[in-house]
């Protein structure tokens, strides 16, 4: 756009005269119009070529070569007329006449952006020759659009300086630096249009250039935002691992300390890039600001503390007007260093804001209501306004809600006499109430393998024998907290979904069946597991609680519908003799899979250790696990799991790595760690859980069609009966 101005505008003007007067614009030698006509041919080339390249319309060793020859031919060849100009200039005494204008200004900022376009391919080009690169430009939806954005915002600028130039009778040049000093809304007012249709039209022209320009300002800040959270974030974190490594390798003895120093190498990472960027994008700003100060001084023979104040006020968007450049140079500096500096302060406070909330997110857990109820309340004077501030009985608070599913144990152990073991107490952390975790080997008459685990497969079978030629997977998905009860998934409609407004979904027919069935296909796996600990008063009032949560956040739910769908109202006690009934597996109308009288675990299906069946369960985990992940994906993408929630997933996705490195911590400290690169937690689950999800889909179909009809595939891909 610039090399354009420096061939549309007049490289002299005549001295002493007024600044509207365009008829005393010195013309041009021609050698001045050839060159710059080259030079602009040359650009125009090399950005062909690398947008084709950016497309993958061309291969990247030809679009490159002709880049980055086109952007060094065409800045040599400018800089050489700039320096003959400016020879020519003053040999021939032309400044006694004339003064240097709009258009030379333009060519010197049209070369410093050529050269800096050669230096950037260049280096792109030598790390490609070094193998540092791949030979392809990656760039993501958001960097395509800034380059629609800036081309849409360089024509909106030429358009606009031809406008200005009719509308305000004043020079093209002087037309750009009035574009730019409107869409940066500094609005020195030194020159305005005269007339009301001059002053609707650029009026309805300069809204537009406001949106350009915010666009551009938005889409430089998600690219270096992006750029330094992912690739330098990524650098960073395998540098820091590294380095800590060598410090405390001997240290790291168990997956925990492995995770917990992963945690920490994580955390002290993203703190360093984050200073990292900050730092960068002050000094950046720093070298434009004062820089330009200089230049101001320089061109308007203002002193350096005056060009610093200039800089300052049109940052602020102060627009003062009480100093502002005059002279052609000022101007044409201002147009380049305002489009620069704008961006780059933006993202200075983008990356200090950044990096001062992310160090104020510990404070979000504490509850400023509660600290102030709480010192209130301790003192006998200002008791009084604690009562005025207390909180209703009928309503309660989602953190304490949360708190209170975290402190439900229910545990299943090998048998009665055996104590709860370590596991099974990891496993019984962090869940929501009413939710079991069928201990390894608890369920009884299966087979146990030679690694002590049992072999989930053998539920499906009576007696406990396999099918013809299907694989025996791993014994997990006994091994998962799910609910044992409907009302216990909806638990996650509170923690993680804030948007809810209307509930009335909840007490439809449709929707308890479906929870209903979840529950109970769910548990299939671990029919007849025993329970060795359950707490029924914690479960029945964290689910009373979830009541009065639902009624918090829905007025008008319907809270006696709710208790009757869900079987939450109170009945007779199981546990004496004369009430207790038999509660047989063929009841389809019960709705927890949970057994009282004798704590076991039935569901409502007839068929036992049926194959489909138990294959259908291990589906349904997996897709309870992937509505959760989905869920936290949705309204908490940047959540991080606990050990035993990552223990669980890679089991049950069958991650071979973790299963062979899972006693001394190596898996969580190897190249293959989920935690060694940045990533989002919920979407990793998810699309792991989605494509193992397939995968198992994938194996059913198959180990069922090769026990129906005894087929196998050779090598060949033929099939042989």
């Amino acid at each position: 756009m610039l090399s354009l101005f420096a061939i549309v505008c007049s490289w002299k003007v005549k001295k002493h005269v007024a600044p509207d007067d365009t008829s005393f614009e010195g013309s041009d030698e021609f050698w001045v119009y050839l060159v710059n006509g080259i030079s602009v041919l040359l650009a125009l080339i090399s950005n062909f070529f690398l947008l084709l390249n950016f497309r993958k319309k061309v291969r990247y060793v030809i679009s490159q070569v002709v880049s980055v020859s086109g952007w060094f031919l065409a800045s040599m060849s400018l800089m050489a007329l700039i320096i003959s100009y400016h020879a020519y200039f003053y040999h021939n005494h032309m400044d006694d006449i004339y003064q240097i204008s709009y258009g030379f200004y333009f060519a010197v900022a049209t070369v410093c952006l050529h050269f800096i376009n050669f230096v950037l391919l260049f280096l792109n080009e030598l790390g490609f020759l070094l193998k540092k690169y791949k030979p392809v430009f990656n760039i993501n939806g958001v960097q395509k659009s800034l380059i629609f954005q800036s081309s849409a915002l360089a024509v909106w600028l030429i358009v606009g300086s031809a406008m200005a130039t009719k509308l305000l009778h004043c020079p093209f040049g002087f037309g750009l630096y009035y574009c730019t000093i409107s869409i940066v809304t500094i609005g020195e007012q030194q020159d305005v249009p005269q007339n009301a249709t001059a002053e609707g039209l650029m009026a309805f022209w300069i809204l537009i250039g406001l949106v350009f320009f915010g666009l551009i300002v938005s889409s430089v800040i998600d690219t270096i935002i992006e750029f330094s959270s992912s690739t330098l974030y990524w650098h960073r974190l395998a540098l820091t691992k590294e380095l800590r490594l060598k410090l405390k390798q001997p240290s790291i003895l168990s997956n925990r300390d492995a995770y917990e120093f992963m945690r920490d190498v994580d955390s002290i990472a993203e703190l360093t890039q984050k200073l990292y960027s900050l730092l960068t994008a002050l000094c950046i700003f720093m070298v434009i600001f004062l820089c330009g100060s200089a230049g101001f001084s320089l061109f308007e023979g203002w002193p350096y503390r005056l060009g610093c104040y200039f800089c300052f006020c049109s940052l602020v968007t102060l627009g003062c007007g009480d100093v502002v450049p005059v002279t052609e140079g000022g101007q044409v500096l201002f147009c380049v260093w305002a489009l620069a500096s704008i961006p780059s302060m933006t993202t200075l406070v983008s990356d200090l804001s950044e990096l001062v909330f992310s160090r104020m997110k510990r404070f979000n857990d504490i509850d400023m209501y509660d600290v102030f109820y709480n010192i209130a309340n301790s003192s006998k004077h200002l008791r009084l306004v604690a009562k005025v501030f207390s909180a209703k009985e009928d309503t309660v608070d989602i953190k304490d809600l949360e708190n209170m599913m975290q402190e439900i144990n229910l545990t299943v152990s090998h048998n009665k006499e055996k104590d709860l073991s370590p596991r099974s107490t990891a496993l019984s952390a962090q869940r929501s109430p009413g939710e079991l975790a069928a201990e390894e080997g608890s369920i009884p008459g299966i087979p146990v393998n030679s690694s002590g685990s049992t072999n989930a497969l053998a539920l499906a079978t009576p007696g406990g024998k396999l099918p013809p030629n299907v694989s025996v997977p791993e014994a997990v998905y006994a091994t998962v907290p799910l609910p044992t009860h409907p009302v216990d998934t909806l638990f996650e409609f509170i923690l993680t979904n804030n948007k809810l407004v209307s509930l009335d979904f909840v007490n439809s027919p449709q929707f308890v069946d479906r929870v209903t069935m979840s529950t109970h296909l769910g548990n299939y796996c671990r029919e007849g597991a025993k329970v060795v600990s359950f707490n029924s008063g914690q479960v029945n009032d964290a689910r009373e609680n979830l009541m009065k949560a639902f009624k918090a956040i829905d007025g008008d739910f319907d809270e006696d519908s709710f208790a009757r769908n869900y079987e939450l109202a109170e009945g007779p006690d199981p546990s004496e003799p004369d009430v207790e009934k038999d509660i047989g597996p063929q009841d389809e109308s019960r709705k927890s899979v949970l057994h009282l009288p004798d704590n076991t675990i039935r569901t409502m299906f007839r068929k036992k250790h049926d194959y489909i069946l138990n294959n259908l369960c291990t589906l349904q985990i997996l897709i309870t696990e992937l509505k959760k992940a989905m869920m936290m994906m949705a309204f908490n993408p940047r959540f991080r799991y606990s050990l035993e929630d990552w223990d669980h997933f890679l089991r049950l996705t069958q991650n071979s790595v973790y299963l062979l490195e899972n006693d001394n911590g190596e898996f969580w400290t190897g190249d293959r760690s989920p935690l060694g690169f940045p990533n989002h937690e919920p979407q990793y689950f998810a699309m792991t859980y989605l494509r193992h999800l397939e995968s198992k889909l994938h194996q059913f179909a198959w180990e069922y069609d090769k026990d129906k009809f005894q087929l196998t595939i050779d090598r060949r891909g033929s099939q042989v009966a």
